[in-house]
This record gives structure tokens, sequence and C-alpha cells, in this order.
């Protein structure tokens, strides 16, 4: 027959998962299921302090990784009965501890400290899942067989419990019918040796049925006076081997294992009841000292178990608390990343808490555990989508500021001071009005975006610092260039005369911008010298003004702020053509009132001239009106003048400053 030591504690606790399998799978091959039900618990031990160090390792981490749930599953389906005490026969009566139910379970292995030991070399995550379902598989043969094995051992423990107390029967109708000595011992030899040979009957008849028997043989011997025929040295044999037992049973208050002191106590009754009696007056004597001290080491074993009961039902109710922790969070509204934070914290602290609870009862606390672990992967899974959904708004987000950027970067270098501010204050209004794109990544485009905003108005006011300046240097120009345009003499030719005019108007746009309170005078003093040489030359009234008008929409187009420039001519043609059609529908309304008197004729005449007249100017500006270019409608209305706006730290401008 194969043989295994022992498996002690200090082994147990330096197993590692392929050092379980191998014992699991020796176990599978011995052939005394006794020894193998009282080795698979400390086996399962070990097994489950590896699991539970796993699952430490992996709650201390950020990762909302799910993956120890498939080796807790393995472990829980794993679980194994703890083991059946030993009985055996012809024993005196027995005090054994009171069970909590008749279906609790008893631990085999006592707990104690865990010795040094050297770490065991790590594994990858497919080795160690290989190992939990090797071990689930050992498990699930070795706990089939111990079924089996239960199931036949149940059926012959009721089986001899049934001959045993017929047994039993047999010897109180052997005291009743006070048979000869001889007949009597015959027949007490024979129930003797018959309840010897019968072996083990159910744990929760055991001690009952054996204080019967014991109870029965003491009552046969004293009734049948079999001790007046013993030899005195046989009853003060028997008395110094019971008190010799009662020293060994003494020696046990040593014994740490509460399984292996459970188990021994078991062995010295059977040998009590196999001693045989004593001398009557020291019979109750020692008797009494005998169960005295077996019963105080029972006291001992239930009081291990209640208290290992206690701190199993302590750290039920400390698991049970933090899975409501777990619960509350995830019931909570959060909408917010600060709220996340803060709940995910506490969930991450409540699965460090986890760890220093404690352990329940195998059933419970696998329980509890998959309730918390349900928790808390509901809770992270919450937690991904929330944040998936928030990413999608936030590239939402990047995308449009990261738009504004680069338009904004675009803008930059305009010198058109007005519409670029216009465009600039725009694009900050939109900026707040855009999503998210994330706290950090909002910070980085805000930068960026201001950055350019900043480059832009900072050159405007460089410009505009030096402006009067250059203004007024212009004007001394502009006043010059008048002078010159006052002398200049034409030379005959139409073609070559025009020319030179149009000349004068570019050079008159290069000259600049002058002060403001100067632009109407020295606007007027130039068109009035132009004006003069434009009346020199040989053209039509008509002709001159339009060539006058065609180059100032020329000279408006190529200027600063043009279009807007434009609009606004575009505004006063507009009205002057409203104007003079209105006065020729009002003169040709007065025409119905004039009489056919000579008086009435004469004015009626002059009113046609006037018609006449205002249609030839009507004409001209029509003519005006058609060369100014294409309007654009975003220029149609006038809009306000805005300086460089302050910001606050989030981006927000202040408006016009």
């Amino acid at each position: 027959m194969l043989f295994l030591p022992q498996t002690s504690i200090e082994v147990v606790a330096m197993m590692t998962k392929q050092e379980v399998v191998n014992r699991l799978e020796a176990l599978l091959k011995h052939e005394d299921m006794e020894h193998i039900i009282a080795e698979v618990d400390a086996v399962e031990t070990a097994y489950q302090t590896i699991v539970d160090q796993e699952h430490d390792s992996a709650d201390d981490s950020d990762d909302d990784t799910a993956e120890v749930d498939e080796t807790t599953d393995a472990t829980a389906e794993a679980e194994t009965v703890s083991e059946s005490p030993a009985e055996t026969a012809d024993a005196e009566p027995t005090t054994e501890p009171a069970a909590e139910t008749e279906t609790t379970e008893e631990p085999a292995v006592e707990e104690t400290p865990a010795a040094d030991e050297t770490p065991a070399p790590a594994i990858s995550a497919e080795e160690s899942l290989r190992l939990d379902h090797r071990v689930k598989e050992l498990l699930n043969l070795i706990n089939a067989r111990k079924s089996e094995y239960e199931a036949k051992k149940d059926e012959d423990e009721n089986a001899n419990l049934a001959q045993k107390k017929q047994i039993v029967e047999d010897l109180k109708n052997l005291i009743k019918e006070g048979p000869t000595i001889t007949q009597a011992y015959d027949a007490y030899n024979e129930l003797a040796a018959k309840w010897k040979a019968i072996g083990q009957v159910p744990r929760k008849h055991y001690k009952q049925l054996q204080s019967e028997y014991s109870h029965q043989i003491d009552m046969f011997f004293h009734t049948m006076q079999i001790f007046r025929d013993l030899k005195v040295y046989d009853l003060e044999k028997n008395y110094e081997a019971k008190v010799a037992l009662i020293a060994k049973v003494k020696e046990l208050e040593s014994e740490t294992s509460f399984s292996k002191l459970d188990d021994m106590l078991k062995v010295y009754q059977t040998e009590w009841a196999e001693i045989g009696p004593t001398k009557e007056e020291q019979w109750k004597e020692v008797r009494n000292d005998f169960w005295q001290a077996v019963n105080a080491h029972y006291d001992r074993i239930q009081a291990h178990y209640d208290s290992i009961r206690e701190r199993q039902k302590n750290a039920l109710e400390a698991k049970e608390a933090l899975g409501k922790i777990v619960v509350e969070q995830l019931e909570l509204e959060l909408n917010s990343h600060k709220k996340w934070q803060e709940a995910t914290a506490k969930v991450i602290q409540a699965q460090k808490d986890w760890a220093t609870t404690g352990h329940a009862s195998r059933k419970d606390n696998d329980n509890a555990y998959k309730e918390f672990r349900a928790a808390c992967n509901a809770f992270f899974a919450k937690k991904k989508e929330y944040y998936g959904q928030l990413k999608e708004q936030n590239k939402a987000g990047h995308d449009a500021k990261m738009a504004l950027v680069e338009t904004a970067k675009s803008l930059k270098d305009q010198t058109n001071w007005r519409d670029t501010t216009e465009a600039l204050i725009n694009l900050q209004k939109q900026w707040k009005e855009t999503p998210s794109a994330g706290n950090k990544e909002d910070q980085r485009l805000w930068l960026l975006f201001r950055a350019a905003c900043d480059f832009f108005f900072e050159a405007k006011k460089e410009y505009y610092a030096t402006l009067d300046d250059r203004q007024a240097e212009n004007l001394k120009a502009k006043q010059e260039f008048i002078a010159k345009i006052e002398a200049f003499e034409l030379s005959g030719e139409k073609s070559k005369d025009l020319d030179a005019l149009k000349g004068f108007n570019e050079e008159w746009r290069a000259l600049g911008n002058v002060p403001r309170k100067d632009i109407d005078t020295i606007n007027n003093a130039y068109k009035a010298a132009l004006d003069a040489q434009y009346d020199k030359l040989k053209m039509s009234k008509t002709e001159k003004v339009l060539t006058k008008f065609k180059d100032k929409v020329e000279s408006l187009t190529q200027g600063e702020d043009g279009g807007r420039l434009i609009e606004q001519e575009r505004r006063v043609v507009q009205e002057t053509i409203k104007k003079i059609q209105e006065t020729i529908d009002q003169y040709e309304n007065n025409l119905g009132f004039f009489g056919s008197s000579k008086g009435a004729e004469a004015l009626k005449q002059g009113v046609l001239k006037n018609i006449e007249k205002a249609k030839e100017e009507l004409a001209i500006w029509e003519t005006k009106l058609k060369q100014l270019p294409k309007p654009d409608p975003s220029l149609r209305q006038e809009r306000p003048r805005y300086d460089k706006p302050r910001f606050d730290k989030g981006g927000r401008g202040s408006g016009r400053r």
C-alpha cells in the first residue's frame, strides 16, 4: 500500500499550486480513504491560502479587471466535507462537545502561524489557471470517492448500530435471567466478541450507545458477583492501568492540534472500556477522575470551536458591511470625474479591507465573496461605460477646439485690424460654447488658442501705439502731395492725362491714414485739387463724374477696411438713387395739376426740364452703382469696433475693453 507522511501545518503553509496538485494526485492513489479524508483538508487549506494571497494582490492594484473570479470559482467548487471522527468499539461512556447542529462540519486542522518561508517562483497567469483547473478536477475525483465511501460507511454504521443495540438488550436479558456463572461468562464472551466485530456506528449515537453498553457490562459483572471470583491481583492491575490511562489523558493538555486531541480522546476511551473492572470501593473515584479529565478536554475543544464560530460570524458581518459600501457607491448618481474618483477610492479601500476581515465559514465566505465581487464588477463596468461616453464627448470637444485653434493661428498675422479683431472675438465666443475636451486637454488647447489671439492683439497694440506719429507724417506727406497735384500741368493728350490723374489716386492711397480730426480737411483739399485738374480735361460732365467715381472705387477697394467702405459707398449711392427717383415721381405727379393756360404751360415746361435733368442725374448714379463690386452679405450692416478682450483663466473673454 502507498505510504504518505502526514502533512504538517508548516509544510502546508509553504506549498505552491504545483505542490498542491502533486499532493492531491498522490492522495488519489492511496487506498486508505480515512487517511485521504484526514489529509485532503490540510492540502485544501494550503490551496485556499494561495488563492487568498492572489486575491489580496489583485485587489491592491488600480486595474479594473476581474481575472481573479476564475480562480475563486475554482476554489469554491472544490469545497470538501470535513473529516468524520474515527470511532472505535468497546469503549467506556464518552462525553463530547455538543455540536452546533447535526450537520455542522468540524475543522480538521487548527490555525497556526505560518513559518518563515522562501517565496515561491512566480508563474504565468495561464499556468496558474491550468493548475486551478487541475486542482478542481482532482478534488472532484476525491469527493466522488469520498461520497461513495461515506454512503457505504453510513449504511454499515446504521447496520452496526442495530446489531449493537441488540447486544445491549441481550446483556440486559442475560442479567435478568440469571443463568449459571459458566453460562453467563460464555454468553458474555460471545456478546463481547460480536460487539468488537461489528465496527463503527453513526457519530450521533456513539456516546449514548457506548455509555449504555459500558453500564450493562458493569451491571453484568456486579450482578453476577464476578468481582468476588476475580483475583485481587487482577483488580489492582486494572486499577493501575486505569490510573495510568488517566495520567495519559491529562498529558493531552499540551496538545495544540484540536483534531488530533479529539482523535486521541476516542482512542483512550476505547482503552478505558477494555481494561476491565477494579475493586468496587475504587471504582467510583477512578471513574470520576477519568471522565473529569476527558470532559475537561472536550470543554476546551468546544470553547475552541465556539471561538472559531464567533470569529467567523464577525468576519461575515464585516464582509457584508464592505459589500454594502460597494453597493452604495454603485447606486450613487455619479456624473463628474471628481465624484467617480471619490467613489472609486471607497471601493478600492473596501477591497483592501476585505483582505483583513478574516474568514467566515467556507459556505458563507464563498457566498459573501461572490456578492462582493459581483458588486465590484458592476461598479467598474459602470465606471468604464461612463468614461467611454466621456471619451467620445471629449473627442468631439477636442476636434471643435482644435479647429478654432487652427483658425486663430491663420488670423494672427493679419493686419486688417478691424475685421480680424471681430473674427477673433467671434472665435472666443465659439470657444466658450464648445464642449469640453477633458481638463488636461482643455488647458493645453486653450494655451495654443490664447497664444494666437495674444500674438495678434499685441501686434495690433504695437501698431496703434505708434499710429499718431505715423499719421502726423502721413498728413504732412499728403499736404505736399496736394501741392504737387495743384502744380501739375496737363499735356493736352486726354489718355495720357487720365493715366496721370489715376496715378495720383494710387500715390494718394499709398500715403496712409492721417489723424481723424484732419481726415475731412485733407480729403476735401485732395478732392478739390484733383477736381480742378479733371475740369481742365476736354470731357463731358458725366464722363468726368464717372471717371472720378471709378478712381474712388478703386481707391476704396485697395485700402484698409475696403469691404466695409465699399458697402458704405453702396448705401450712399442707393439712397441717392432712391431720393432722385422720388423727386422724379413727384415732378411727374405734379404735371397732372397744370391747366391749359399760357402761364401754366410755362410752369409745365419748367417741370419737364427738371424731370429730364433728374433722369440724367439718375442715370449717372445708376452707372455708379454698377461700377461698385458685388455686395458682401457679411458686411451689409456696420458692426461695432472691438479691441483686444480680457481673458479669464478658463478661456472666457470679458468682451469689449
